[in-house]
């Protein structure tokens, strides 16, 4: 496989407003290789999958600091994708927004427009969704309410015309200043999935992909946030959320070919309790840990497919005398489910727990020059983040960093 990348990314500040500019282009190749037959059944032209992704945003917006001044933002963004094997996605975003102060109270709004067209062997497809967010926002003392709705209406060519609203309220309080707060949201919102990003997630998606879009009907969310010390962070999340048509990968049936992917579409009660916890030291030594617990409960699905029930990532860095930068990172994924085509199956198979471990150091020669080694999966573990696709085990990366300024 190979990953390229170029971007180039531009801001400009005038008194009280400022420009933006980011474009990039990536360019992955990777080749089908969750073979179930003998490797030599295909050359490397009929498995190679090569994927080209362009994305542009341009941003306008006001940067005064002056509280009692119109705030406002305005930008235009843009999605290409293609492959090789003849899907084609286009997605243009415009976006307006802005906001004033009254007293204690902040009123603005903001709206957004996506329109996405995907060309695909079996299917073209059309849709669009606008959105619209007026919110008013009122603090006083420990209290800070914020209350609103969220429009959305979708249209396209394989789904029903339809206007969904939703109710925001977002509230936090204050326990102890400046160390402990608690806040919930309740929200709701209509997420657009498109086909640049599962390929960019999944890259053995099949030659057609069904697009749909995400309903989430309610978001839930309550938390804490504390600040243990001067050097330590901690933050606790429950959140519920009922969304319809929710994503998943389904691996296909292989018949005579390697296995690919395509989506298949649920609804789910997703229940999530996050954890993290940050100590960072100046700049010399900061260490994080994040741990996640999910639940799904799908109406069609008895097991949430490539979905793992827990996930616990942690990070740490040190810095020797400001010329030798350490960090370390590990991440764990306990076990998740593929789907299973054998007769009198379960239709349900088990994809192992695993653990991933990579460290990087990094040498500042000057403060302009630096040199950097990286290692990854230094455990040489074996696992399967999609099915019959076992990872790479050990790998490395070397390089130089320059600054010009």
């Amino acid at each position: 496989f190979s990953a390229s990348e170029l971007g180039v990314h531009g801001k400009r500040y005038f008194d009280n407003n400022a420009v933006s500019a980011d474009i990039d282009f990536n360019k992955d190749i990777y080749h089908f290789y969750g073979y179930q037959s003998p490797p030599e059944m295909f050359t490397k032209d009929e498995t190679r999958h090569m994927m080209n992704f362009l994305t542009g945003n341009f941003g306008f917006f006001s940067t005064s600091t002056d509280k009692d001044k119109l705030a406002y933002n305005a930008g235009f963004g843009f999605t290409g994708f293609s492959d090789n094997r003849q899907s084609d996605e286009s997605t243009l975003r415009f976006s307006a927004g802005g906001g004033k102060r009254y007293n204690d109270s902040y009123i603005s709004g903001q709206m957004e427009l996506d329109a996405t067209s995907i060309k695909q062997p079996l299917q073209d497809n059309g849709r669009t969704v606008f959105r619209l967010m007026p919110r008013y926002a009122f603090k006083k003392d420990q209290y800070f309410i914020t209350a609103g709705v969220n429009f959305a209406y979708e249209s396209g060519d394989a789904i029903d015309s339809k206007l969904h609203l939703y109710p925001h309220l977002e509230a936090k309080f204050q326990l102890l200043p400046d160390e402990v707060s608690v806040y919930g949201k309740l929200s709701g919102n209509l997420s657009t999935n498109t086909l640049a990003a599962y390929s960019k997630e999944n890259q053995f998606m099949n030659d057609f992909t069904p697009m749909l879009n995400t309903n989430h009907k309610v978001d839930f969310t309550t938390g804490v946030n504390a600040k243990l010390s001067k050097e330590l962070v901690a933050v606790a999340s429950l959140t519920f959320s009922r969304m319809t048509d929710m994503p998943y990968y389904l691996n296909m049936q292989e018949i005579n070919e390697p296995v690919k992917y395509t989506v298949f579409y649920d609804d789910v009660n997703m229940l999530n309790l996050h954890f993290e916890m940050d100590y960072l030291q100046e700049s010399k030594f900061g260490i994080g840990l994040r741990a996640d617990y999910y639940s799904y409960n799908s109406d069609s699905l008895d097991k949430p497919l490539y979905k793992p029930a827990f996930r616990v990532g942690l990070n740490g860095h040190y810095s020797i005398a400001d010329k030798i930068s350490i960090k370390a990172e590990l991440y764990y994924n306990a076990t998740s489910y593929a789907y299973d085509y054998t007769p009198n199956s379960s239709h349900y198979l088990l994809l192992k727990n695993y653990a991933d471990v990579n460290i990087g150091v990094e040498y500042h020669y000057t403060k302009i020059l630096s040199a950097f080694v990286q290692l990854n999966n230094i455990g040489m573990s074996k696992y399967f983040r999609w099915y019959n696709y076992p990872s790479y085990k050990l790998n490395a990366m070397a390089g130089i960093t320059y600054s010009f300024w």
